[in-house]
């Protein structure tokens, strides 16, 4: 991956392929771009298939932490969505979600009166860099599980 500052978006580039993409508010606190994408797509491999992995085309022109909150509102989740026919437990699966603290969650988990669960986005985790981070950080529990 690399950016290219003409056009502001990332390009495959062969030289670079094994740096990663990092982006952030912070030194600390930076978002691997790369784990991320494979965090991603090891889950959907284990839950799914090798077919409906999540190309790096779908995360052209993120470049900062509000492009990737859009990019994950607007296409990674409702992709999920159709790819897994709205089972939002695999859904919070293959986001981390089920092993993330609430607040940290792109996708809740809601009771309401006792009834079966509902689901609602998080936009908070959206821009918090911890939630990507999350994902990848200790992935292979939630991905195990069929």
């Amino acid at each position: 991956w690399s950016m290219s500052n003409e056009k502001e978006n990332w390009e495959w580039d062969k030289d670079h392929e094994g740096e990663d993409l990092l982006i952030g508010p912070n030194n600390s606190n930076k978002v691997n771009l790369r784990r991320l994408l494979y965090a991603i797509n090891s889950c959907i491999e284990a839950l799914y298939d090798r077919d409906h992995t999540i190309g790096h085309a779908y995360l052209m022109g993120v470049d900062d932490l509000d492009t990737l909150a859009d990019c994950f509102e607007h296409k990674v989740i409702p992709l999920l969505q159709e790819y897994f026919f709205d089972d939002w437990e695999k859904i919070r699966r293959v986001l981390g979600d089920d092993r993330k603290s609430e607040h940290l969650q792109f996708v809740q988990e809601v009771r309401v009166n006792g009834d079966g669960p509902c689901y609602r986005l998080n936009p908070g985790a959206l821009k918090d860099p911890d939630a990507y981070i999350r994902i990848y950080d200790g992935q292979t529990s939630g991905a195990n599980k069929k």
